[in-house]
């Protein structure tokens, strides 16, 4: 070994051992071209001030270079951070490392060459920092080996040793890892909320006990084959494919949105410690220029339009590339599967298409593995054409690109799977074809998200498994095999140390500048995978955590063991990543939107549960998705002629018998093989779920960013008290801010129009502050008349003396601020909307409580019953009367009801009974359903039958139903709406069923004020005070003859309760009447009812149809 120094380092009281940079190259010999150049560009480095040694060591020259400490000075100068004025501070040795780098790059030799086309030429083969024994045994012992998984990182160490931007990476990684335990524990207790009801789930049921469905073949070669057959690939598909996943899709991109912006908390704390909060990139790059070369020109900004087509073109380009390999998967998997159905190996054959899904996840990893260094290329030749100013500008645009590609390489063959897999295909007798020869894809019964679901388990597990084990053996292996090969003894003389020191740093593994970017882009990708698509897989954030747990500690070992010293970056940020995780989160929105409402079946489940199925039908006795799997099936029948040709003959037959029919996943008519009305409301309702997902997971990820600030509080206070005492201190030490003594700082006037004023300005100067006021100062005066004329002429006045500053301000006399009246107008603007607001949603709960506490009790007045329940005696007006309406006024609030449900002849007069009831009740519902308006002297007598109703019953209740009522042209419509005062109108609909609906509120509104009373006593609003009952005065006798059609029904008050109820046998014949009461009198048209109303109630027929159903 020789060893040889050249112009020794002057000034600099650093160790002689310890050097910035090494150059390693080959010894050539010294008439060739590699050897001038080696020592032109050494000579180029001692004419700027380096201190070189030179080591040969097995055909191997190594060059150690010591920058000088002028340039570390000049440094410090030019970047005096703004944050700490100190110049005086020492430079860290990232920061040396940087500076070092920056220069070698940026020197030349005679020809013109850098660095960096040296380096390509092989003149050089390596050029590295050393690693710090000392302070490399502390990280090791704190941080880089595996027994550290569970200690705090030692953020602010390795930021000393390798520079900020690997601290913040580490810092990131860390964060992300500790944001990704909630978001890992929603994950896997939604699978577990699927894997509960594995067996219970009436859609498993189905399709397990689908023996008696024949499906069509899947494939050009596959047989015809039975539902129950995807019994297994149903239950996968559940624990992944149920409500909970709707909950989590929403709650992963509130959990992005959230991680980002408390990162971003996060960062600006640390970096607050480290006083770079206004640390520029491009002024480093700027300052280091000219430290390097006093007299260079600076790169200007430059822009082609001509340039930037070409690189979008390319871009263009790439993209359908990636793309284009992302249908050659697709075209494997469909020839695959051809293949694998005709397969000997019965195993393979039956789950050939399961088969052929996994061989292409395999297939598009390699993909990925070959395509990530093409990626790679093609980036670093677009940023060559846009020719950036700086490094910074090109860093960035690469890695825009370079996460464009690899993000689209991951992500094409899912985004298929995920919405264009079985909805593409056809159908049976016309299905798309690829060249015409084989078919396309198709999805299971069970719906496509488990194909999904395959492709992105496959590709995370095997991806983030090899990627590590191969990450982390890799330079392992290689940093074992080159310290067997040194065998040189080690330690002795000071050269010999720094020998062992350079050999033991050159056999390291290599890095560059792409070492830390390759390891962004790895989480990046993974973060891609945590939230985009994370409604297909629940656990992808359980194995991002698991993978980040030893991630961060492989990372560690491999950059402080394994490798040589990182190049030190010095920034405040991630930079351009926080854009791509920003774009990342908003896609996660957009793609778990589509994947619920377009990928999963929870949209079609939704419309057959509340629409198709047997809970919309009325049935209560089974599970509401019972029949869903066979609803989401059509049938295609063999005896068509384009049905036969798109099968082989071997393809008709089932276990030896002819197929007839089989069944396929679609919304199709079974005659002409249309779309049905079910497949388009279940589009429409996809459309609208996935329009309502994102715009209000949008909008809250937009409030969650507004509402967190993005920079503490403390952290600001603290870097403003940095800044006010920056200032303080930069003030020049001979100069005393002037002492205005008039105005004595901001005096406020308030002249009359027409009045003079004589604006004084006095000042004193101090020329030194190390005398007193009265022994170096000095008075300045000035004086402006003011002629208030005009409005004008109102305003501020300075008076301005150096930086100082000082004024007169002239107010228009009671001039008010309306400031507060604009804030107090506000105020109660903003009230007067919330009190709006409440009273849409609150209304009626205000007014039942206020009936409930203040309203008037209806007692004493000879009522019998709370209301008259008028309907027609159809099947569902009778389910809704005494299975909806009745139970719920009866049992929920105690009301009294009389139904009217007994037939009277058509054309005859109201019956005596027919108007002491209605008389007797409170209230007045009538139905008012179509059956009801379709009776004749409805559509008859409508008008004058409504006139009647309202002398005879105070504001009657309309109960419409809402189906009907939209559909209905019958003028009773008009005319209630005409009359909307006089009358209450009422809807039902399918949300009136629950209890809370607002239907039973505005019922229950309008309906009597309920009366507590004890259970000793009667009840106080069906007792008959005196002579108050509007019917004691009737007395007929045909009443003792009806026998009671429902003596135990209702409240028993189907007869007369004024009288004794009437034996349960036949009435007829009447007894005699007594003599001395004639017939004649007792005929109903002559009834005594003049207390009902100023009319006369006789032989009115236009009345019938609004009191009862079939009264007439």
């Amino acid at each position: 070994m020789e060893s040889e120094n050249n112009k020794p380092d002057r000034g600099n009281q650093r160790s002689r051992s310890k050097y910035d940079y090494v150059l390693v190259g080959k010894e050539y010999a010294g008439d060739s071209e590699h050897d001038r150049k080696q020592k032109a560009f050494i000579k180029a480095l001692e004419n700027k001030g380096y201190q070189t040694q030179k080591l040969r060591e097995k055909n191997k020259v190594y060059f150690g270079i010591r920058a000088p400490q002028e340039i570390f000075s000049k440094y410090a100068h030019l970047l005096k951070n703004p944050d700490n004025c100190s110049e005086e501070e020492k430079v860290s040795t990232p920061t040396r490392i940087r500076i070092v780098k920056f220069m070698l790059d940026n020197t030349f030799i005679g020809n013109g060459e850098k660095l960096h086309a040296l380096l390509k030429e092989k003149v050089f083969e390596a050029v590295f920092p050393l690693h710090e024994e000392r302070e490399q045994k502390k990280l090791i012992k704190k941080w880089a080996r595996w027994t550290a998984c569970f200690k705090t990182q030692p953020i602010n160490e390795v930021r000393m040793y390798f520079g900020e931007k690997v601290a913040l990476y580490f810092l990131w990684l860390g964060w992300y890892t500790y944001m990704l335990v909630p978001a890992a524990l929603i994950g896997v207790i939604v699978f577990l909320y699927g894997l509960a009801f594995f067996e219970s789930n009436p859609l498993i049921k189905e399709v397990c006990e689908g023996n008696s469905t024949i499906m069509c073949p899947l494939c050009d070669k596959c047989p015809m084959w039975q539902l129950s057959e995807t019994c297994t690939y149903a239950k996968v598909t559940h624990l992944f494919d149920n409500e909970g996943t709707v909950f989590f899709s929403m709650f992963m991109a509130l959990w992005a949105t959230w991680f980002l912006e408390i990162w971003k908390r996060h960062r600006s704390r640390e970096v607050c410690k480290w006083k770079l909060n206004n640390w520029d990139e491009n002024e480093e790059e700027l300052a280091l220029e000219l430290i390097n070369d006093p007299d260079c020109t600076q790169d200007r900004y430059q822009h082609s339009y001509l340039r930037s087509i070409l690189v979008l073109v390319l871009v263009c380009c790439m993209i359908a590339l990636i793309v284009g390999l992302a249908q050659a998967l697709v075209v494997f998997r469909v020839i695959a599967t051809v293949f694998l159905s005709a397969s000997k190996w019965q195993l393979m054959s039956d789950h050939a298409n399961t088969v052929a899904v996994m061989m292409g996840a395999v297939l598009h990893y390699l993909t990925i593995t070959i395509m990530t260094k093409v990626n790679r290329k093609v980036a670093l030749f677009l940023c060559d054409l846009e020719k950036t100013r700086s490094n910074t500008g090109r860093e960035r645009n690469f890695t825009v690109k370079m996460f464009t590609f690899q993000f689209l390489t991951l992500f094409s063959s899912l985004i298929y799977v995920a919405f264009f897999l079985g909805r593409i295909n056809g159908r049976p007798g016309s299905y798309v074809r690829i060249a015409g020869m084989w078919r396309l894809e198709e999805c299971h019964p069970s719906g496509c998200i488990t194909d999904l679901f395959i492709q992105m388990a496959i590709i995370m597990v095997l991806k983030q498994t090899l990627n590590n084990v191969v990450e982390f053996m890799s330079p392992w292996v290689n940093y074992k095999i080159h310290n067997l090969q040194d065998k040189s003894p080690k330690g002795g003389s000071e050269s010999n140390c720094i020998r062992d020191s350079w050999l033991h740093n050159y056999h390291m593994n290599e890095v560059d500048a792409f070492s830390l970017f390759n390891e962004f882009l790895e989480m990046m990708i993974q973060y891609s995978f945590t939230t985009i698509f994370v409604a297909a897989f629940p656990l992808a954030p359980l194995l991002a955590l698991i993978n980040n747990f030893f991630e961060i500690r492989l990372d560690a070992i491999k950059m402080v063991s394994l490798e040589r010293r990182m190049f030190c970056k010095k920034t405040n940020d991630i930079g351009i990543w926080l854009q791509v995780l920003h774009a990342i989160g908003v896609l996660a929105v957009i793609a778990n939107g589509l994947v619920i409402g377009v990928t999963s079946d929870f949209i079609p489940r939704l419309v057959y549960k509340y629409i198709y199925g047997p809970c919309a039908k009325g049935a209560t006795d089974i599970d509401c998705m019972s029949g869903y799997i066979n609803n989401s099936l059509s049938t295609v029948y063999m005896k068509d002629h384009n049905i036969q040709r798109d099968f082989e003959p071997g393809q008709l037959i089932f276990n030896g018998n002819n197929v007839t029919q089989c069944k396929y996943k679609d919304y199709r008519s079974d005659d002409d093989y249309a779309y049905t009305s079910q497949f388009w409301l279940i589009f429409a309702a996809r459309f609208a779920f996935v329009l309502l997902f994102e715009h209000v997971a949008v909008v809250i990820k937009f409030i969650a960013a507004w509402f967190v600030p993005d920079v503490p509080l403390a952290v600001k206070n603290e870097n403003l008290d940095r800044k006010f005492e920056r200032l303080k201190r930069e003030l020049s030490p001979c100069s005393r801010a002037p002492e205005f003594l008039s105005p004595a700082g901001e005096q406020v006037l308030e002249p009359q129009l027409g009045d003079q004023l004589l604006l004084n300005c006095t000042v004193r100067v101090s020329y030194d502050q190390r005398f007193n006021n009265d022994a170096s100062e000095k008075f300045l005066s000035s004086l402006l008349q003011v002629n208030v004329t005009e409005y004008s002429d109102y305003g501020h006045y300075s008076c301005l003396v150096r930086n100082t500053t000082a004024g007169f301000t002239l107010h228009r006399p009671g001039t008010a601020s309306h400031i507060a009246g604009v804030i107090a107008a506000f105020v109660v603007v903003l009230i007067l909307v919330l009190a709006v607001l409440l009273w849409v949603k609150c209304r009626l709960d205000v007014k039942l409580w206020y009936r409930n506490a203040y309203g008037d009790y209806e007692i004493y007045d000879g009522k019998i019953c709370d209301a008259y329940v008028s309907y027609v005696n159809t099947v569902h007006d009778r389910k809704f009367v005494n299975f909806i309406l009745k139970p719920h006024l009866e049992n929920r609030y105690s009301y009294k009801l009389h139904l009217n449900d007994t037939d009277i002849l058509p054309a005859s007069e109201p019956s005596a009974e027919l108007l002491m009831n209605v008389s007797r009740s409170r209230r007045l519902i009538v139905v008012l359903s179509k059956s009801y308006l379709e009776q004749d002297w409805c559509a008859n007598n409508f008008r004058e039958g409504f006139w009647r109703l309202m002398e005879l019953s105070h504001k009657p209740i309309f109960i419409m139903y809402e189906s009907e009522y939209r559909e209905m042209s019958h003028p009773a419509t008009l005319l209630l709406k005409k009359h909307k005062r006089d009358v209450t109108l009422l809807l039902w609909n399918s949300k009136s069923m629950t209890p809370s609906s607002e239907f039973w509120k505005e019922l229950v509104l309008v309906m009597p004020r309920s009366v507590t009373y004890s259970s000793t006593m009667a009840d106080p609003q069906t007792q008959l005070q005196d002579d108050k009952d509007p019917m004691l005065t009737l007395d007929p006798d045909y009443l003792h003859c009806r026998a009671d059609p429902d003596p135990e029904g209702d409240l028993g008050i189907r007869v007369p309760i004024y009288k004794a109820p009437p034996p349960r046998v036949s009435a007829l014949p009447c007894a005699d009447l007594p003599s001395a009461t004639p017939m004649a009198e007792l005929r109903p048209s002559e009834i005594d009812i003049s207390d009902l109303g100023s009319r006369s109630y006789a032989a009115r027929t236009d009345f019938y149809c609004l009191v009862t159903d079939e009264d007439v």
